[in-house]
């Protein structure tokens, strides 16, 4: 069974990899998916390249994970690729509601966009990508927000200037 983890990913965090690893272990193909999200187009920190290197980095250390950008709706993006599912990880109730409400706008696009949710662990429960920004933004250590891979792609993007904070 393949199924689709969706996401800005601005940047993957310790929490995206978790919920990747654990979809990969129950469904055996994951595509995790940088999708283009118009309630947080301007807050970008990274460019969709870096996020993709980022996200590609992360899944090729996970089996049965790949990463992948689009610019298509996900229910489209889903329907045309066969997938099975779509994955969302959950840190806590403040996800449920948009959660709840982003897989009924899905399943009205395309029938067969059935989401699944599985919840964080609670040592995940306040990573976010919005609070690694912040570490970033003031070049706080990154260890336990962020994949070590991904910690050291960012650390060189800080130091070579390629990243704008």
């Amino acid at each position: 069974m393949k199924v689709l983890i969706p996401g800005s990913f601005d940047p993957v965090t310790i929490g995206h990899a978790d919920i990747i690893r654990r979809a990969a272990a129950l469904f055996g193909e994951v595509t995790a998916c940088i999708f283009v999200n118009t309630e947080k187009r301007n807050s970008g920190m990274f460019t969709y390249q870096q996020r993709m290197e980022l996200l590609r980095l992360v899944c090729s250390e996970i089996k049965g994970a790949n990463a992948d950008m689009s610019d298509m709706l996900v229910a489209d993006y889903a329907e045309k690729g066969g997938y099975s599912a779509i994955v969302k990880g959950i840190r806590g109730a403040s996800d449920i509601d948009y959660e709840l409400m982003i897989a009924d706008v899905n399943l009205h696009i395309w029938e067969g966009a059935e989401t699944l949710f599985l919840p964080s662990p609670a040592e995940y429960a306040r990573i976010s990508s919005t609070a690694v920004r912040e570490l970033i933004k003031y070049r706080l250590p990154l260890n336990g927000w962020v994949p070590e891979i991904a910690a050291g792609y960012i650390r060189g993007l800080v130091d070579s200037g390629e990243l704008d904070i």
